[in-house]
């Protein structure tokens, strides 16, 4: 695609190249940017069409019922929600795989992302949208999940010594808080606290596929703001394209 803006209500459905694999994301999406780490990990190669997630363009609701990103799509196959693209991808396409083989540590790792969800997505959206007194106190106690669980399985990563599916799979949330903590000290992840989890985003924003991913500083603080005030945020960035 020639572009990164986002289509929006009442765009024309961008042709497909046959065989390609394409990606519906939105740039500042935690959940788009888990499938975007995958398939640059995998070497996979992809294109991306980015979604106006508050104007949603009518085909892009026809082609994905829930209307949330990420989507991937090749040919006449569709495949929706982050959990369910990154392990199709994983299990589709040829290279070493990012899901453990053992069922108890597959298991494991299922479990550990519930508890996340739980205990972390909650207050995350809070700070993003709707934020209550509590809301950093309890997102902070919610990473104490991680911060254990790291300390328990003693690596470098939550999959091991290399990362794996968990770890991308949490990551882009704490690329969120990591940056909102730079500017907010009850929400800055200090080594004393969380040791552990400090090493752990050490090691995982030293991986090229993350990395990429980040979001430019001046960009995520734009973001955020425009966010809070209810503005219009997909585009940021792109102003001269």
């Amino acid at each position: 695609m020639s572009t990164q803006k986002a289509y929006g209500k009442g765009s024309e459905f961008p042709a497909l190249q046959p065989g390609k694999l394409r990606l519906y994301s939105m740039r500042f999406c935690p959940y788009a940017q888990r499938a975007l780490i995958l398939l640059i990990h995998r070497n996979i190669e992809f294109e991306v069409v980015n979604i106006n997630l508050k104007q949603k363009p009518e085909w892009f609701l026809e082609l994905a019922p829930l209307g949330t990103v990420p989507v991937i799509q090749k040919d006449d196959i569709v495949v929706y929600d982050s959990p369910i693209v990154c392990q199709y991808l994983d299990e589709t396409y040829p290279g070493e795989k990012l899901t453990p083989i053992d069922p108890l540590q597959k298991a494991k790792d299922a479990m550990l992302l519930e508890k996340f969800s739980k205990k972390i997505t909650k207050p995350f959206y809070q700070l993003i949208y709707v934020e209550e007194p509590e809301t950093p106190t309890e997102l902070m106690s919610g990473l104490n999940v991680l911060e254990d669980e790291l300390k328990l399985r003693g690596q470098k990563f939550f999959g091991g010594e290399q990362p794996m599916m968990i770890d991308f799979m949490i990551w882009p949330f704490l690329d969120f808080i990591v940056g909102m903590g730079r500017t907010r000290k009850p929400l800055s992840i200090e080594q004393d606290r969380f040791p552990c989890l400090s090493a752990w985003i050490e090691n995982i924003t030293s991986v090229p596929a993350v990395k990429e991913t980040i979001c430019p500083e001046e960009i995520f603080m734009k973001v955020t703001e425009d966010r809070k005030q209810g503005k219009e945020y997909y585009d940021v960035g792109l102003e001269d394209e």
